[in-house]
């Protein structure tokens, strides 16, 4: 199990563009965007949330698999990590699940704006409604920054 330190975690938890990767049993990959990535307490479990409505292919696959690949990355510095390990869906969310969500959207629309996307354009990047929690356990995770070391581990 991979033991997330508290840098990264104050990194994963920030205004990051939330890649959520999956393949199906054959090996065929999908990908969405997910939202509100949030460290567990105990530093090797991950929470990220997808739109219900763009949900049912990456809960299929994961399901089937077991496994995701959730890639991190900063719009102003592209710095970035994917995180890789098994997870499974969770039933409910909670209101404060829903706020977390909000938290991060609206981190994520600032820091977009910062490399001047207008905050229309980020906020048509997802669709409004019931959302998915998904856990996982954090088993690799690896430097995805653009460059020399992309692709060596953490």
């Amino acid at each position: 199990m991979y033991r997330i330190d508290e840098a990264l975690q104050e990194f994963v938890e920030s205004g990051v563009a939330v890649i959520v990767g999956t393949a199906d049993a054959a090996g065929r990959p999908h990908v969405r965007l997910g939202w509100g990535p949030r460290v567990h307490p105990s530093r090797t479990r991950v929470s990220f949330f997808l739109e219900a409505e763009r949900a049912p292919v990456p809960l299929g696959d994961i399901a089937a698999t077991g496994q995701v690949a959730v890639t991190c990355s900063d719009p102003i510095t592209y710095r970035s990590v994917q995180l890789k390990g098994r997870g499974h869906a969770v039933p409910e969310i909670t209101a404060e699940d829903e706020a977390w969500v909000a938290r991060h959207r609206a981190a994520f629309i600032a820091a977009v704006a910062i490399v001047g996307d207008p905050p229309h354009a980020a906020r048509n990047r997802w669709i409004e409604g019931a959302l998915v929690r998904v856990d996982f356990d954090v088993e690799r995770a690896f430097n995805q920054t653009p460059g020399p070391g992309a692709g060596g581990p953490l």
